[in-house]
Parts: structure tokens; sequence; C-alpha cells
């Protein structure tokens, strides 16, 4: 089997000593032929990640190193449990550099608990000032009844919804103003970067792992939790490290469960790709490609835009999305298991 890309993430990888890293390098080599040009990028936590265990990762084959930052202000990383100083990162990046790794990816996190916008702009500060070749942008998700560290976060402590708009809405503007292109709805990238150029071009991609310009059908995952995707389907791994060390060792499949695609899984993946990705859709595209009455989607875009005005336009088969902020929801309308699922899958004649 020939792998273009190979993403070690997840969680921490760097948790691995360097001598742990060598022996996974091996084993994914007697397992996997890695096509030429092929791509290596690993998360990496810069309190965790020495210069043996990053040397390791570039005898691995490193090509892009994605870092987490979330917000550097010490009480916002005091109040979410992440302590992790500038000058660690700072020193992460610039070690990276010197190995030759050319693609820095940097998270950033809104809606934290006491995150203001000077906060805020402190943090892009910084970041900027490394100028990472791409950034992605995520809101925080309060869920403490399954997140078990976020039970001793107080929801007192967090920005209200306009808050977290407004602080999407600074970091946005800043690094627009940087000289970043929007990718998607919550993606940056240098304008030289090939997430921008695909964005720019039609060809951006969005899996399990974000936004990418990887267009293999096969995406498989090994780990604990891991979902593999294939053009039939989705599959997760068991969860439970002991239960998927136990299977692995036997030779078994660590699959836990799964899900086989219907013809409307896959339309509405078409669909909700494009508009992910591109912020608008053809729907007579859609209809030609999947065999599908164009009537069953404009129905699911009408249904839309009657109920939430705003969200979007039809302009003949042209679907477009009101904003960036509201795409996803626009998006789940095309969802077979939405509330408003019609339960009619119509072939065109």
């Amino acid at each position: 089997m020939s792998v273009g890309r190979l993403h070690l993430g997840g969680g921490t990888p760097t948790i691995l000593s360097a001598d742990r890293i060598d022996r996974l390098a091996g084993w994914l080599e007697q397992s996997f032929t890695l096509a030429p040009g092929h791509e290596v990028s690993v998360e990496i936590d810069p309190c965790d990640c020495d210069t043996a265990r990053l040397d390791a990762l570039v005898r691995m084959g490193l090509s892009r190193v994605s870092v987490g930052v979330q917000d550097f202000d010490p009480l916002v990383q005091k109040a979410i449990g992440r302590l992790q100083s500038l000058e660690v990162t700072h020193s992460l990046v610039g070690n990276a550099r010197m190995r030759g790794i050319s693609s820095i990816n940097v998270d950033l996190v809104y809606g934290l608990p006491f995150q203001t916008e000077d906060t805020m702009r402190r943090t892009l500060d910084h970041i900027v000032a490394m100028r990472p070749e791409r950034l992605a942008l995520f809101g925080y998700a309060h869920v403490p009844w399954m997140a078990q560290r976020q039970r001793l976060i107080s929801e007192n402590d967090l920005p209200d919804p306009e808050a977290r708009l407004h602080l999407a809405a600074v970091a946005r503007n800043v690094l627009v103003a940087e000289g970043y292109e929007e990718v998607g709805i919550d993606h940056f990238a240098l304008p030289e970067d090939e997430l921008a150029i695909a964005a720019s071009q039609g060809t951006l991609r969005r899996n399990f792992q974000g936004y990418t310009t990887d267009d293999a059908r096969a995406l498989i995952g090994l780990g604990p939790s891991a979902i593999s995707s294939f053009a039939q389907g989705t599959a997760q791994n068991v969860a439970a490290t002991g239960e998927w060390q136990r299977r692995t060792a036997a030779g078994q499949l660590a699959t836990a469960r799964g899900h086989r695609s219907s013809p409307l899984d896959k339309v509405a993946a078409s669909v909700i790709e494009r508009l992910m990705c591109d912020g608008r859709i053809d729907l007579k595209s859609v209809a030609i490609r999947h065999d599908i009455d164009i009537e069953y989607l404009k129905r699911r875009a009408r249904t839309a835009i009657d109920e939430l005005p705003g969200i979007g336009s039809l302009d003949e088969n042209m679907l477009r999305s009101g904003s960036r902020e509201t795409v996803r929801i626009l998006a789940a309308y095309f969802d077979p298991g939405f509330a408003h699922h019609e339960g009619a899958y119509s072939q065109a004649s």
C-alpha cells in the first residue's frame, strides 16, 4: 500500500521517547510504502518535545509541525490547565525551522475562560511574529459532561455568545491584515501555502482532520478511537487503549463500529464538503454526479433559507452560504439524519 500522507496526532505523539518514535517509524516503514513527495505531519506539545524527540521525528521524515497554543495569557492558561510559555513555544518553532521544517501550523482557540480582546490580540501578536504558514482558529466547546477537566471551569468565567463572536472577528481581522488568507470557515494560510492556493482554485478538501489538499479516497486510522474513511463508509477503532492493544496484539481488527454510506450520505457529503470549503455549491453538478433529482436538493436548500433568513441564497442552481459563521447550519440541512429529512431519494430518469 502506498501512503501519500502520514499524520501523528489526535493526542500528543511527543509523549513518546525518541527511541520509541524511532521504533514507531521502523514499524511504519515495514508496513507501508511511502509515495514520492509524501508528507509527514505531527502534532507537537512544545512543553513535551526536547531536541532528541524532534530529531527522531525529523528522521521519520517530518515535514509539517502542528503546534497547539490556544492562548498565551497566564490567567487563561491556568483556567484551562494548560501552562505553556511563549518562550518554550518560540523555541520549538525555532528548532523546527533550523531542522529544515518549512511548514508550521498553529492552533488557536477563542471563547476560553477569562479570554478578552486584549488577551487575544497579545496572543496573535506573538504568533504572527513567528510567521507560521498556517493557523486554525477554533471555538472552545464547553462540554463538562464529556470532558472531566472542564468541570473545574465555571460557566460564569466564559465569554457570552456575543463576546465569542467578537473574539472570532477580532482574530480574523488581525490575521487578514497580517497577510493571511481565509481558508474555509476556520483556517488561515499565507498566500504561497498550498492550502491557500487550493482554496483559491476550488480544489480544497475537508476530512476528519480538517482542511487539506489531499484527494485520496482512503484515510486509515491506526490508534485507539481513530476513524478511517473509505468510499464505502467509515469505521472507528475501539477507544479503550487496553482493548486496542489486546486486539492488535492478537492480530485482530481494532474496529469497534462503522457506518456504510447510503446514496443519500454520499450526496450530503458532496454538498457539505463544498459548502465548508467554498461557501457555495452548484447543485446541478451534484445532481448529475450522483444521478439524483435536483429538486430534492433545491427543496433542502429552500427549507433552510425559509426557516433561517440570511443563512444563504439560491440563484438558479447555485447555493451560497450567507456567512462563514452559519455555513455549518446550512450544511446540516443536507444531512440525511437532520430532522427535516424527507425520506425520499429520487433517481433522475
